[in-house]
Order: C-alpha cells, then structure tokens, then sequence
C-alpha cells in the first residue's frame, strides 16, 4: 500500500507537474515550484529524514541499482556544474528531481515482495492508461488527425506520443504474460492506445520482438517462426502503398524526415560531437535545451526537445562513466537478479519489460528524464534486487 501510494503521487506529479522552459537560461518559474519542485520535496521528505533518523531500513539503498543511479546523477550535476554552462540551481535540480522520487521509491520496494512490487506497478501503469483514455473520450480536442491517423495530443493528461507507446506497450507485456487474467478490455485498450500514440519505432520493435515479448517461453521458436509469416502476409495484403502511408504517416512526413528517422540521425551525430566535446556530462535535461532546439527547428515535421535516444541523453548528462552507470542500472538484472526473484514467476514478465525498455531506449528518449515511465520501471529493477534479508 505505502508503495502504490508513493508511486502513484510521484506519477500524477511526473504526468501533469509543469516541464522547464525550452531555453537553457530559465530557472523553474514559481509554476514550477509550486506543482513540480515543491510536490517533490513533499513527498520525499518523510522517507529523507527516516533515512537520515536511521528509523529506515536502508539496505536497498544501498544495494546495486541504487548505487548505479545515485552514481549517475551525481556525475551528471558535477558534470554540469564543472561545464559552468546553467544556472547551478538548474543543474542541481535536474539531479535532484531524480535522485529524490527514486530514493523514496527504493525505500517503499524494500518492504515489499517482488510480486507484490510487480503486481502494483501494473495495476498503477493500468490506472494510468485508463485514466489517458478516459481524458480522450471526455475531452475529444485531445484527440487530432495526424496525416489521416490519429494520435493522443498532449492535453489530458500531458503525455507525448513516443511515451504513451512505450507505457502502453510495458502495459501489454506484463498483461499477456499474467496467467489467469481477464484480457478482454485491457488488451482492446492497451493495443488501440498503441496504435493511436502512432510511434513507428515502438510499434516496429514490439512486432518485430513478438516471439520474444508475448510468447511463452516453451513456444518462441515457434511463434517466431508464426510472427513472419504473419509479417510477410499483412505486408502482401495491405501492398505497398498502405505500407507507404504508414510510414509516412498519411503524407504528412517529407522523404528526409523518413531518411533521417524523423530527424533522429541529425541529433545523434550532434550529441555524439557534444559528448566528444565535453565527456563529463552537460547536466540532466542539459545540453538539449540549446544545441538541439535552434539547429533542429528548421524543416517541416522536426521533432524538437530531445535526442530522441535515452542511451545518448545518458552519456550527453553525464558523461561517457554516468552513460556506463545509467545503462548497467538497466542492464545488471537481466543477468544478475537474486535468485529468489529469478525462481519468481513474475520475472520473466520482468525481464521482457527491461529488454524492451532497453531496446525503446536507443530509439526513443523518456528514460532519463523524470517521467511516468521511468518511476514506474526503476520500480521494477530495484526489486529484482531484493534479498530475503530485506524485510
């Protein structure tokens, strides 16, 4: 329960708490203090002063995965501050708007099993993607055409495509693989809000990683082998111009949008020139604000804000050591659970998230930021490393 509640406030904070402005200059405006920074503080200060009282039971802080993240954002604000580019109260914030949720997360997980971590996780992650479905049906201005299609516009609750599909495909892992549950609705939605979100890298990688994703265990050679076939034949049915229009998104995407993977190429190659620039990190949410937005603005259909890879923002904030940290918080578990968990039916539900997230991560951005996916998630790795002695 004192997870699910944590969680749940850190989301709706992640998920409708005002973003920073989009010029590196600007610290948080007193909307941001008021419903992003304070709502933080607020929430992270009982299990703070619980730490610092020693009335918590801090061996998950100190475990592995917390150590690889206290890591990387530690590196990413003396980074940043030793760059002297931002404001040092931004550059401060930024970690600690990681730091903290993912401090009070950790505490909550250690008293917790881990099925019982993974079963609250999904049921806040279902919560939430109701909660997006109903705010498009109450509020039909959120909903847009596309180039023919349509997506979820950012207006209830402010969610960006790209993180819809990413929230709604994890939902869609751990729901097929749960044995003994009603799918009828939650596959209906978890599918159509995939869709809809309209992102063609987490579509690609969901239907190419199907064998993978949704079959059982004892029957992914089979179902792979059922998964291109079912490939080739919906390719030959919808023939090359429906293929086209998908990819095009109804039109409304130029050939080099296409080419450049709607820009992505452009921005990889400059974040790679930044971290060869400096490889000690720019900062959270740092290098982006500037170099990206004025270079990428130009053209139609640009995708602004981002690197568009959560692996590049990684080593852009902090550097080429908090890049290897950030990836080893995600990568470590696949191999190196603890065997109670391993042994745990629920992991390997577990394992297909963090393999996708993993996958979405060089694509996509979400998982560096403070966002609903990445609270959700770390929620997730902190419990595969959870030991019997944790209680």
């Amino acid at each position: 329960m004192l997870l699910f509640a944590r969680l749940t406030l850190l989301l709706i904070v992640a998920v409708l708490g005002p973003t920073a402005g989009r010029d590196a200059t600007t610290s948080a405006s007193t909307e941001q203090l008021l419903f992003r920074v304070l709502p933080i503080l607020i929430i992270a200060t009982p299990t703070v002063m619980s730490v610092l009282a020693g009335a918590a039971d801090v061996k998950m802080l100190t475990s592995r995965p917390a150590i690889y993240w206290w890591g990387f954002c530690t590196l990413a604000a003396v980074g940043g501050t030793a760059l002297g580019r931002y404001p040092l109260e931004f550059t401060a914030w930024k970690s600690a708007e990681l730091f903290l949720p993912m401090l009070v997360i950790a505490t909550a997980v250690g008293r917790c099993t881990f099925a019982q971590v993974e079963r609250t996780v999904f049921r806040i992650l279902q919560l939430y993607l109701v909660t997006i479905s109903l705010g498009a049906i109450a509020r039909p201005s959120s909903i847009r055409a596309l180039g023919g299609f349509f997506r979820l516009d950012s207006q209830f609750p402010p969610v960006t495509p790209n993180k819809l599909a990413i929230a709604a495909g994890i939902y869609l892992i751990l729901l097929v693989g749960r044995p003994n549950e009603r799918r009828s609705w939650r596959l209906v939605m978890a599918v159509t809000l995939v869709v809809l979100a309209l992102s063609r890298s987490v579509f690609g990688i969901l239907l190419l990683g199907a064998p993978f994703f949704f079959a059982h265990k004892d029957s992914r050679r089979s179902f792979s082998s059922l998964s291109i076939a079912l490939l080739a034949g919906t390719a030959g049915i919808l023939g090359i111009n429906a293929i086209t229009t998908i990819i095009t998104k109804g039109g409304a995407v130029d050939e080099e949008n296409i080419i450049t993977i709607s820009g992505r190429t452009i921005k990889w190659e400059t974040a790679i020139k930044s971290i060869v620039e400096w490889p000690f990190g720019w900062g959270i949410n740092g290098a982006f604000r500037d170099v990206f937005i004025p270079e990428f603005s130009r053209g139609r259909g640009a995708i602004l804000g981002n690197v568009h890879s959560s692996v590049l923002e990684s080593f852009l904030a902090a550097g080429l050591i908090g890049g290897t940290i950030w990836l080893l918080f995600w990568l470590h578990p696949l191999r190196h659970a603890s065997p109670e968990v391993k042994a745990d039916p629920a992991f390997d539900r577990v394992r297909r998230v963090l393999v996708f997230v993993l996958l979405t991560s060089f694509v996509d951005s979400g998982h560096v930021l403070f966002s609903a996916n990445v609270l959700l998630t770390s929620a997730l790795v902190f419990a595969t490393y959870r030991r019997p002695d944790i209680s």
